[in-house]
């Protein structure tokens, strides 16, 4: 059977921010979520926000997605106007 995947693009209110390393770390509504769906056999493909916001151009943000595993083959190419 075919994998079912998903992927989730975490904002700023999946995170809580740990007070001695201020570091981000997943709440605990994102870690039921997570475990809810892999329970039920899908495969989850996380992009935290302070990732992305660190690429820079469209090219950068899709070479990530690819890197995680995500075709970007079938997503509408846009032009510029």
């Amino acid at each position: 059977a075919a994998t079912k995947r998903a992927v989730e693009a975490d904002g700023p209110s999946h995170f809580v921010k740990t007070p001695v390393s201020r570091t981000f770390v997943e709440n605990g509504a994102t870690q039921f979520k997570t475990r809810l769906l892999r329970g039920l056999g899908w495969e989850i493909i996380r992009v935290p926000f302070f990732e992305w916001e660190r690429l820079g151009t469209p090219g950068e943000k899709e070479a990530d997605l690819r890197a995680r595993g995500v075709s970007t083959t079938k997503w509408p190419r846009r032009t510029p106007t």
